[in-house]
């Protein structure tokens, strides 16, 4: 029942901007998440539905050579 209460919000809010922003622009809802981890810009980690979704951080980064993403995945 709350969740269904927070979409309805959320696509209400989401109607309400996105008239607003220039043409080709739209805000997207991505997702609700319990809790989350934030280092900088960019660079967090968030739970959403008992999994971990990675933006950002050493383990999803391109530029990172792989034994540090592994040494990173193991602490």
């Amino acid at each position: 029942m709350l969740n269904e209460q927070i979409l309805n919000k959320v696509e209400e809010f989401l109607r309400d901007v996105n008239k607003n922003l220039p043409e080709g622009m739209e805000l997207e809802y991505e997702g609700f998440y319990e809790r989350g981890f934030f280092v900088t810009k960019k660079r967090y980690a968030l739970i959403e539905n008992k999994n971990i979704v990675v933006k950002g951080l050493e383990l999803v980064r391109r530029d990172w050579a792989p034994v540090a993403k592994k040494l990173r995945k193991r602490f």
